[in-house]
C-alpha cells in the first residue's frame, strides 16, 4: 500500500497515479499546505512554469479545510494540459471523496483508472487495480463521513466484502479456451 501526504504534489516531480494522496489532515496541516500551495503558484507565475500542481494542491488543501466545489474540479480539469493531467485531477478527486464515503466517489476512481490504465506500469496498474476493486465495496453518501486514511478504509471495505455486504459489480471472469 503506496501512500503520500498531499504535500508530495509539490515535490517537483511528476506525481505518480500508483500512489493515494488523500491521507487526512488537520486543519492546520491543511492550512499551511494551502499557503504553500499559494506560494507555490505565484513563484509558478513569475518563473512562466506551470501552476497546475499548485493549483490541485490548493484544491487538496481547501477540501481538508471543508471546501469542495464541483465547479472547482471541472475548471481543473479543463486547465490540464495533458491526459496524464486530467488523470491525477479525477484520481485525486475520487480519493479525496472517497476518503470521506462521499457520493461520486467511486465513479471518480474508476473513470481515472480506466484512463490510466495505458499510463501506469505494470506493477502500479495492478496495485491500483486491487485497491479500487476493494474500495468499490465502500457505502456512499451524499453527507461526508468523518475522514480516514487508505488502510482504514481498506479494512472497513474488506470487511463488508468478506461479510458479504459487498453491493460493487465485480465483473465475472470466464476463462477463455486458448487451446482448443
Amino acid at each position: 500500500m503506496t501512500t503520500e501526504g498531499g504535500a508530495s504534489l509539490l515535490s517537483g516531480e511528476s506525481p505518480s497515479l500508483a500512489l493515494w494522496y488523500a491521507e487526512p489532515m488537520s486543519q492546520s496541516e491543511a492550512e499551511v499546505l494551502f499557503k504553500r500551495a499559494q506560494q507555490a503558484q505565484r513563484t509558478a507565475l513569475i518563473h512562466a512554469t506551470s501552476p497546475f500542481l499548485p493549483r490541485l494542491t490548493a484544491l487538496l488543501a481547501s477540501f481538508w479545510l471543508g471546501g469542495y466545489e464541483e465547479d472547482e474540479w471541472l475548471q481543473m480539469a479543463q486547465l490540464a494540459s495533458s491526459e496524464y493531467e486530467q488523470v491525477l485531477v479525477e484520481l485525486l478527486q475520487g480519493q479525496l471523496l472517497v476518503s470521506r464515503k462521499l457520493s461520486g466517489a467511486l465513479h471518480h476512481l474508476k473513470s481515472a483508472f480506466m484512463k490510466a490504465s495505458n499510463l501506469l506500469e505494470a506493477e502500479g496498474y495492478f496495485e491500483v487495480l486491487k485497491r479500487h476493486e476493494v474500495l468499490a465495496c465502500l457505502p456512499t453518501a451524499p453527507h461526508p463521513a468523518e475522514p480516514l486514511g487508505l488502510e482504514a478504509l481498506l479494512t472497513e471495505a474488506a470487511v463488508i466484502q468478506r461479510m458479504g455486504g459487498c453491493t460493487a459489480m465485480v465483473p465475472k471472469r470466464e476463462p477463455i479456451d486458448t487451446v482448443g
